[in-house]
């Protein structure tokens, strides 16, 4: 039972379903409570920080609250804080996941200079992250560098993207892939001089193509901050 509502919130999550996921992850963790040794539990409390982000953010990007947005993923980070506090308090490793998902919130609520520092952390490690979290790595990257007003660094950074290969998506995952591409070279060539809001609200405004429109798991990956490891929210 706990696998498949585990599964099944990852699932509502990807669909959009935030209510319902809350509800399975909410089940889970008081599951958790009258099991000796839940599996993964750090994933539960992953996903429930992920689920309340989005629920917040919601479906409308055309009508996007700056402010809530900001303040949503400022009470990400430090939920995601607590959790990676936690877990290296009890000698447990944390997955780069979280890692990746921290990046993401402290870019979008204003926290450059953290976000700049863990991504330095994981350049340490650069040559054992696999080739899904690799381009999490460069997308990050790209786009800290467009907010510094880097764009020369960008564009070098945009082609390691580009050449970055991701194998766990579909068959659409080309095009996507060299739209998000195709957004990040504009940018750079306009020289783009908006905050992280104005950086993630291009990509949810104009990414996603009538031909994927139906498909609400390409709105959960076409953001300029991804959110980390789509597999890892299934058990």
């Amino acid at each position: 039972l706990y696998m498949c509502l585990c599964n099944n919130a990852a699932n509502r999550i990807i669909c959009g379903d935030y209510i319902v996921a809350g509800e399975r992850l909410d089940h889970c963790t008081a599951l958790e409570k009258e099991m000796e040794n839940p599996p993964s539990p750090y994933k539960v409390a992953n996903n429930s920080i992920i689920n309340t982000f989005l629920g917040n953010e919601g479906h409308d990007y055309t009508a996007m609250d700056r402010g809530k947005l900001i303040q949503a993923a400022a009470d990400a980070s430090r939920e995601f804080d607590k959790l990676i506090e936690d877990l290296q308090s009890n000698s447990n490793e944390v997955s780069h996941v979280m890692e990746f998902n921290q990046i993401s919130m402290l870019m979008l609520s204003g926290e450059k200079e953290r976000a700049e520092i863990l991504l330095d952390e994981l350049q340490y490690v650069f040559d054992q992250l696999d080739d899904f979290y690799l381009f999490y790595y460069h997308n990050a990257r790209t786009a800290m560098y467009i907010l510094n007003g880097q764009f020369p660094k960008a564009g070098e950074q945009l082609t390691l993207l580009k050449n970055q290969k991701v194998a766990l998506l579909d068959e659409h995952s080309d095009a996507i892939l060299n739209e998000r591409v195709r957004m990040f070279r504009t940018m750079i060539k306009d020289e783009f001089a908006g905050d992280a809001f104005d950086l993630n609200y291009a990509f949810l405004k104009n990414g996603v193509k009538p031909a994927y429109s139906q498909d609400k798991s390409l709105r959960y990956w076409w953001r300029a901050f991804l959110l980390s490891d789509m597999q890892f929210l299934s058990m």
